[in-house]
């Protein structure tokens, strides 16, 4: 059995071994910086270690070191995962399929506690899965005064099975989100649309409920009267006050309230027979754009 002082000798011994293992496997700047970056070692410790090849990088280290703090200038941060030594970075194609937001103290419990049950996840488990292309559908969990986000695959489970930090998440999110081309209402209608309510994103206005809103419900001067509306970007569609209300930019707020209560009959019946077929008649080749 070994005694305190044969543990100590023993411990210097294999502590020697390690370090004359690294300075066969390893030369230069790679060893002095696994000296002394990854282990921690100062320079005059590399000194006595008898490493006196590396001298010429104790200088250029701490002048390479200053050097780059002083010409800093865009004082860029973000937070990223760093892996030592891959020789190939891996990257998964993953499809966002749905964004999850947290609140500040809730985003802090996920994002230390990933193992845990959550509902949140468990209640989008049928939108995660790796397909037969490989690609990884997930979901994106965001925190109020966090930028960064955490991507979840679940596969199943009701915890972060696979879990990836994704920096900078809500600027992603937003800078996709405004490239997307919005529907217009016209694009909207193929869908044939029942019951809904027309609501300006800005100004507030009159609403009346249209019955029955598709492709065929306007005649082609109906189309031509009302392109201005039917022009207007879809912004949203949500169970509203009165009932399915659809949010929409880019007209007059009272032409898109009149063209509600023409579609429910509260115009000049001449009016009314000119822009509106009396039966639908299938989709048409879309209204008639005003330059």
């Amino acid at each position: 059995m070994y005694n305190n002082k044969n543990s100590n000798e023993r411990y210097k011994d294999l502590c020697g071994r390690l370090v004359c293992w690294l300075g066969e496997t390893e030369e230069g700047a790679e060893l002095y910086d696994t000296l002394h970056t990854e282990i921690g070692m100062t320079d005059d410790e590399v000194s006595e270690l008898g490493f006196t090849s590396l001298a010429s990088y104790f200088s250029k280290h701490q002048d390479k070191l200053s050097a780059s703090m002083e010409e800093r200038q865009l004082g860029i941060r973000t937070v990223v995962q760093f892996r030592r030594k891959e020789p190939v970075l891996q990257q998964d194609e993953c499809a966002i399929e749905k964004v999850v937001e947290l609140s500040r103290e809730e985003f802090h419990h996920f994002k230390n506690n990933l193992l845990d049950d959550y509902d949140f996840i468990s209640e989008n488990s049928d939108l995660m899965c790796v397909d037969k292309t490989g690609t990884t559908h997930c979901i994106l969990v965001l925190g109020d005064d966090y930028d960064e986000g955490i991507l979840v695959n679940s596969e199943g489970s009701s915890y972060a099975r696979y879990s990836a930090l994704l920096p900078n998440a809500r600027t992603f999110i937003e800078q996709q989100m405004g490239q997307e081309t919005k529907l217009t209402l016209w694009q909207l209608m193929s869908c044939g649309l029942e019951d809904v309510h027309l609501v300006d994103t800005d100004e507030e206005h009159d609403l009346a409920t249209i019955v029955e809103l598709n492709q065929g419900t306007l005649s082609v001067a109906g189309r031509s009267a009302w392109s201005d509306v039917l022009s207007a970007k879809v912004e949203g569609i949500y169970n509203g006050y009165y009932g399915t209300q659809i949010a929409v930019s880019g007209c007059d707020s009272q032409r898109l309230a009149d063209f509600s209560f023409m579609l429910a009959g509260h115009c000049d019946a001449e009016d009314y027979d000119t822009w509106v077929n009396k039966h639908d008649q299938g989709q048409d080749s879309g209204p008639v754009l005003s330059m």
